[in-house]
């Protein structure tokens, strides 16, 4: 097995990647300390280096998008605002697997990684970093149309 720190580098590439406490808490919760998922999640957290703390600044832009994109045909959850929030609040790139809850959101600039496994080119090589925004596709049609109906009051 190679050593984590490899895998971070082999996986990512070379960026300054900076986990978020909400991050940690998806990446570990519900899982048995002896699961393989667990003890590979925890050796990478491990190997990531300090979290993003919950700070004030972070749950009030949370709040902020979960009430800017509440009509999103898949409403964004809380979870992930505060995921989202960190990334903006720090301007930091975030790595995602699950683009459909973030692609919507104005500014935060994200990396798709669904379909990426260890052994693949590193995704900072291989990915570009998107920036996202209400999209013409039928997913944000109500964020569209609310946005249009306050532009003419």
């Amino acid at each position: 097995m190679r050593r984590l720190g490899a895998d971070v580098a082999d996986t990512l590439g070379p960026v300054d990647v900076v986990p978020s406490l909400i991050v940690i808490d998806e990446l570990l919760f519900g899982l048995a300390d002896d699961h393989p998922v667990y003890v590979r999640n925890v050796r990478l957290l491990a190997a990531l280096g300090e979290p993003i703390e919950n700070e004030p600044e972070i749950f009030f832009r949370a709040r902020d998008l979960l009430r800017d994109y509440a009509r999103h045909h898949k409403p964004l959850e809380e979870r992930d605002a505060l995921i989202a929030a960190a990334a903006l609040v720090h301007d930091r790139v975030l790595i995602t697997s699950n683009v459909s809850d973030f692609h919507f959101i104005e500014r935060l600039r994200y990396i798709d990684a669904s379909g990426h496994a260890l052994g693949d080119a590193p995704l900072t090589e291989t990915r570009d970093v998107r920036v996202g925004g209400i999209s013409p596709d039928p997913c944000c049609e109500l964020i569209r149309a609310d946005r249009r109906r306050n532009s003419t009051r």
